[in-house]
């Protein structure tokens, strides 16, 4: 237990030394340091004692143990602000030859930065804010060493111009903690000085102060002010609503609209053009929109006329609206009411005179129309007008110069650059093939004997023809035609064209057994078709209808005449001929069946006939035709 004078001693001792009322020495790795102990401090007190001096501790032995504080937290978020201006040099003006702009330059204790910043003025045009980053400024000399050296806060004080990087700053003034800290350390600060102005900036003040209303000696072109009723309502004089306020409170946002048009047909290129008109029941004013179709050739000009008053006088129309209220606020008169349209005056079939243009009204929307059946003024049907549908003129693309495929040749119609066309996945599909047999019709003898194979690609369309090589013939055989898409051509050679323009393809359909093709100006007759290509055309019926043994009978049996089958077949069983083939059936049923193929007799042969030997029976065939 301590003594008495021992804890008399201790009140005096600071609480930061004390731990728990213990005078004991702290253990190692207190904040203190671990050089001197509590024990220390009261050695000290009692020496002091002893001396006969103060209980207090004396600075020196307080001060000797604090920690070392570093700079950068001593003046952490300490920054000194000064107000400065620089005068800006303005050429090729005759209003100012020098601008005076102003900023603030701040700079850091902690770390002896600086930074300049500028204030934004509005609509001044000039990048304004951070003018130059927080970074140590060098200053424009050197010392005598040759060596860089660095503003610091040694050199600011308000009055003093400091260059930074080619421009002279003057500061003008300081901010309190600024001025405080200064003379803390004492340095003395002059009073704020105040910042020039330059030319540009008084003319834009007193521009500013006539457009905003603080020069009261400004003339505006008013006649009224609202403050003047008040004063004279509060006065005792009767203030009612004038003609504008009464009809804005009524009628705002109520808008009446009309469809209307201009003719201008009459004059060279000229068109028709079609006007949506709003006329505005607050203020009798009226706005007229131009309604542009698509690809109508015209620019896209938003508005004929501006919301504004319509004079009816033709020759008032080019000058601006005047307003038609009183000097003292009264009504105006109704004659000068009638200079202008109204609401009275809009009629559908009326024409409008709109700067030299006679306007036509021909509808108004169902508001517009119900506004007036509340008037007791119903407006009429609407006015239709048609406008003449100009056929698009067809453009053809040019003849094929017969060098490369077609397709290819026809994007450098479609495109500046040309691409190739592109091909779908189905045309790449070369497996199925469709082949007949084929020979000449011609009545050259060196022809007659020539025999061909068609071949076609179901995938696009495309046609090859190999003939076969005959010995002794005098003619090469081998590659007749390379694979291609052919087009339908007319016995003159003349290409057939479609309804688009377009040149006409030879394509499935004009490919059977007995049809006859035109191919490299040669007339080819398909004759026969291999196993493939029937089975082919047999399982598709919907894509080939003469493949088809049901359309078949079908169409026979439509068309045909049981009496004079008869008669024919009578013709056939006094030869006694048991069984009949292709040609002999087609020739059986010519004229009898309109456009009966050998194709088609084929198809009845291969379905109710022999499929081998490719005949049918003729006493079968009377109860399968009829």
């Amino acid at each position: 237990m301590p003594s008495a004078s021992v804890l008399e001693k201790e009140k005096v001792v600071p609480m930061v030394f004390r731990r728990h009322g213990n005078t004991d020495p702290k253990n190692r790795g207190h904040a203190l340091g671990n050089a001197k102990p509590a024990s220390f401090y009261m050695h000290e007190l009692e020496r002091q004692g002893d001396k006969g001096g103060s209980l207090l501790l004396d600075a020196s032995v307080l001060t000797a143990t604090r920690p070392f504080n570093p700079q950068f937290i001593a003046n952490d978020k300490k920054v000194l602000r000064f107000g400065a201006y620089f005068l800006e040099a303005v050429h090729e003006s005759n209003l100012e030859n020098y601008r005076v702009r102003c900023c603030d330059v701040l700079y850091y204790l902690e770390d002896d930065t600086m930074q300049i910043t500028e204030n934004k003025i509005e609509n001044s045009g000039m990048m304004q804010g951070n003018f130059v980053k927080r970074h140590r400024i060098p200053m424009p000399e050197s010392d005598d060493r040759g060596n860089l050296q660095f503003f610091t806060m040694h050199d600011f004080n308000v009055g003093r111009e400091l260059t930074f990087y080619g421009r002279t700053f003057h500061l003008i003034s300081a901010d309190p903690f600024t001025r405080d800290y200064l003379t803390s350390r004492g340095v003395h600060i002059p009073m704020d000085e105040e910042v020039p102005r330059d030319p540009y900036t008084v003319l834009r003040q007193a521009h500013m102060a006539r457009e905003t209303g603080q020069d009261q000696d400004a003339n505006y072109g008013k006649k009224k002010y609202p403050m003047k009723d008040f004063m004279e309502a509060s006065l005792g004089k009767f203030a009612r609503p004038n003609d504008h306020l009464r009809r804005f409170l009524a009628h705002d946002r109520d808008v009446l609209r009309f469809f209307a048009i201009w003719d201008d047909t009459e004059k060279l290129y000229g068109i028709r053009h079609r006007y949506t008109l709003h006329f505005f029941l607050a203020d009798n004013t009226i706005e007229i929109l131009e309604s542009y179709e698509r690809n109508s050739g015209c620019d896209p000009f938003p508005k004929l006329l501006n919301r504004t008053k319509l004079s009816k006088d033709p020759a008032r129309q080019a000058c601006a609206a005047v307003c038609d209220e009183g000097a003292d606020g009264e009504d105006v008169t109704p004659v000068a009411q009638q200079n202008y349209y109204s609401w009275e005056d809009l009629a559908i079939g009326k024409y409008l005179q709109v700067y030299s243009r006679r306007i036509l009204l021909l509808d108004a929307d169902q508001h517009t129309r119900d506004w007036y059946n509340g008037h007791a003024m119903s407006l009429a049907s609407a006015i239709p007008v048609k406008d003449e549908i100009i056929p698009r003129p067809v453009s053809l693309p040019p003849q094929h110069d017969g060098l490369g495929s077609e397709e290819d040749s026809l994007q450098s119609c479609y495109h500046l650059l040309p691409k190739a066309p592109l091909k779908s996945i189905e045309s790449l599909d070369t497996t199925e093939v469709l082949r007949f047999r084929a020979r000449f019709e011609t009545t050259l003898p060196e022809d007659i004997g020539r025999r061909f194979v068609v071949s076609i690609i179901v995938s696009d369309q495309s046609v090859s023809i190999a003939e076969f090589v005959q010995r002794n013939s005098g003619i090469v055989g081998g590659k007749f035609l390379e694979r291609t898409r052919v087009k339908r051509t007319r016995p003159d050679g003349s290409v057939v064209f479609a309804a688009d323009g377009r040149p006409s393809w030879l394509g499935l359909d004009d490919f059977y057994v007995g049809a006859r093709v035109r191919i490299a100006g040669r007339t080819f007759i398909l004759f026969e078709m291999d196993e493939y290509s029937a089975k082919y055309m047999e399982a598709r019926p919907a894509k080939f209808a003469r493949s088809d043994k049901l359309e078949v009978l079908r169409k026979v049996r439509a068309e045909l005449d049981k009496s004079a089958l008869l008669d024919r077949m009578d013709g056939i069983q006094q030869k006694q001929q048991r069984q009949i083939d292709v040609e002999e059936l087609t020739s059986l049923l010519d004229g009898l069946v309109t456009d009966f193929t050998q194709h088609e007799a084929t198809t009845v042969i291969r379905n109710y006939g022999d499929k081998m030997s490719m005949k049918i029976d003729t006493e079968t065939l009377p109860q399968l035709l009829t």
